[in-house]
């Protein structure tokens, strides 16, 4: 019998080995500060990127190993190492607070709409929905619908849809609890506090009685009625 070829013992790469020194710095971008050496910073990043394998990041960086077994004892050694424990959280509490960012002013938008929407975005006036699929919706617009039922109207004797949404009294209660609880954090996004300014005027005006709002529509200027 012709003999096998012998598998090669050398340990499996990933396309993450490909990742240069220049791409790993960009994703790095306090590696000075952190006293890094070029093979640390590359396993670091693709450390980072591959989802935590510090064993394939270890082989991935081209770090000199005999197998995969010794390549994870190895890489165990290595991510203890206080500067590359520094470089992982510096790089995590990064991506954290812009994640938290995003999310924040995701929620706010998302609330703004469940606090201000037009019903009659939704229902006709006698009582049918208002649209007839759901890509006449925009995404944000569809999250304010709870659910869609079919009820029995025994004086027409014909099912029609009933259309439930959310509760704008409780949304606007809880976008005002939202915004204060981010301001009083120091953390409302640029792009969301001018916004919020407005939503807590807006706020204000909801909570106002008809004669309240009469009265602010009457005080025009030099006392105009």
């Amino acid at each position: 019998m012709p003999k096998q070829p012998k598998k090669s013992k050398l340990p499996l790469r990933t396309k993450h080995s490909n990742i240069t020194i220049t791409q790993a710095r960009q994703a790095l971008p306090g590696y000075i500060l952190l006293g890094l050496s070029n093979k640390e910073i590359k396993f670091v990043a693709i450390y980072l990127i591959n989802g935590f394998n510090a064993t394939q990041a270890y082989l991935d960086a081209k770090y000199p190993t005999k197998s995969r077994k010794t390549a994870g004892t190895e890489s165990c050694h290595l991510i203890k190492e206080p500067k590359i424990k520094k470089a992982i959280r510096h790089h995590m509490e990064a991506f954290l607070a812009a994640a938290a960012v995003a999310l924040d002013k995701r929620v706010v938008d998302q609330l703004m709409v469940e606090a201000f929407y037009d019903p009659f975005d939704f229902i006709n006036v006698d009582g049918t929905p208002a649209f007839n699929k759901k890509e006449d919706l925009t995404p944000a617009q569809r999250r304010c619908i709870i659910g869609i039922e079919e009820k029995y109207n025994m004086y027409t004797k014909k099912y029609t849809k009933v259309i439930k949404l959310v509760d704008r009294t409780k949304a606007r209660a809880e976008l005002s609890r939202y915004v204060e609880l981010l301001s009083g954090a120091g953390k409302l996004p640029e792009d969301v506090k001018e916004e919020a300014g407005k939503v807590g005027k807006k706020l204000q005006l909801e909570k106002q009685t008809d004669a309240e709002l009469l009265s602010l529509i009457g005080e025009g200027p030099e006392g105009e009625e």
